[in-house]
């Protein structure tokens, strides 16, 4: 895996092959950040528990766009995104449950 650099509740991350290819976004949330407000259940992104809020580029218009996102299956979003690599990893930004407690997205 690429370095992936992305805020979690405006904390900066960055992940490469240290982590290991079948970690999901929402296991490194709540085992690496313990951030525990965000649940697993079905772990295929159908229920929707680990829904969570992902600002990124577009990758057609490079615009900044807010999405909610399964964190069952999200690391494709961080990596696909425009710029990946070269610059643009700051605009990348996930905020969790936990967020919503302190201030507002």
């Amino acid at each position: 895996m690429d370095r992936i650099a992305f805020s979690v509740n405006g904390t900066a991350c960055s992940v490469g092959s240290e982590v290991d290819s079948d970690k999901t976004l929402v296991d490194y949330i709540r085992r690496e950040l313990n951030l525990t407000g965000t649940k697993v259940m079905c772990r295929e992104a159908g229920c929707g528990a680990c829904v969570v809020a992902v600002t990124a580029p577009d990758p057609l218009t490079g615009q900044l766009k807010t999405f909610s996102a399964n964190s069952a299956k999200i690391w494709s979003a961080f990596r696909s995104s425009p710029g990946a690599g070269h610059g643009e990893d700051k605009a990348r930004r996930m905020v969790s449950v936990e967020s919503l407690l302190t201030k507002e997205i």
